[in-house]
């Protein structure tokens, strides 16, 4: 089962770790030239349980997680941002239609490297992650980012995306919502959780609450869409309008597109 878009998706959903890593969360190689400093995923270890009478229920599966970047200590702020992000979390990811249970994330040891070509610091994680191979959800959340679950879907990028922008999929590539366009009304599918160059597949979430450092957010307070897909407090002077959701906290959106699209 996928285990490594959950974990982008944690890493995507708190602020710090958002906004150092930039999206570029990659599962087990970086694109060719991507920029630095950016992280790398891999699984390393399955562990399954051990039952005689049926399969594993419950697999221990441990990951790697690799921040590459020309600053050292850049590097460790970094990933102690990804471990306060991910480590303790327990609860349910639901991720282009599956629902993906984990039953704890547990950071278990870290290393300093340096890669000679290109010169760049790297610093290793090793997390173990314990996933519920049943489809059982889990019943109730807790640790780091475990306050809300989501729902994410994958989609190839129609052009160059950020993290934190409302999106519509149009042909199967997403693109950005833009209010000025009359075909976009009513087509609002979701907030990216990931950036992506175009013909690289972003993560998108359609449902939950949503954080990220580019969202524009006041607690109580209705957001909107606007140019190029920002999420703002305020609604665009011309053009369509959609509401996207309801603020719970700065950077903090319970995402809503109950409220369709009108032209003005």
């Amino acid at each position: 089962m996928n285990i490594t878009g959950p974990l982008i998706a944690l890493i995507a959903n708190n602020v710090t770790a958002a906004a150092l890593t930039s999206g570029r969360v990659y599962p087990v190689v970086a694109p060719q030239g991507a920029e630095v400093p950016h992280v790398v995923m891999r699984i390393i270890e399955v562990q399954p349980s051990v039952n005689k009478q049926t399969t594993s229920s419950v697999d221990g599966i441990v990951v790697r997680l690799s921040t590459l970047a020309k600053d050292y200590h850049f590097v460790q702020r970094t990933d102690e941002a990804i471990r306060r992000a991910i480590d303790g979390y327990r609860g349910n990811v639901t991720l282009s239609g599956t629902l993906i249970a984990i039953d704890g994330v547990n950071y278990l040891t870290g290393e300093d490297l340096f890669e000679d070509a290109p010169e760049l610091f790297r610093r290793d994680a090793i997390y173990k992650v314990r996933l519920i191979r049943t489809g059982d959800p889990i019943s109730s959340g807790g640790g780091a980012g475990a306050a809300t679950d989501f729902t994410l879907i994958e989609v190839p990028a129609g052009e160059n995306l950020s993290t934190g922008r409302v999106i519509i999929v149009d042909a199967g590539l997403a693109y950005y919502f833009q209010p000025g366009t009359p075909a976009h009304a009513g087509r609002a599918v979701g907030v990216t959780k990931t950036s992506a160059i175009a013909g690289v597949s972003v993560t998108v979430q359609i449902s939950g609450r949503v954080t990220d450092a580019g969202i524009v957010a006041i607690a109580d307070q209705p957001c909107f869409v606007g140019a190029n897909g920002q999420i703002l407090t305020t609604y665009p002077a011309s053009g369509n309008v959609q509401k996207c959701g309801v603020g719970t906290a700065a950077n903090t959106m319970q995402i809503d597109f109950a409220i369709q699209i009108v032209a003005i």
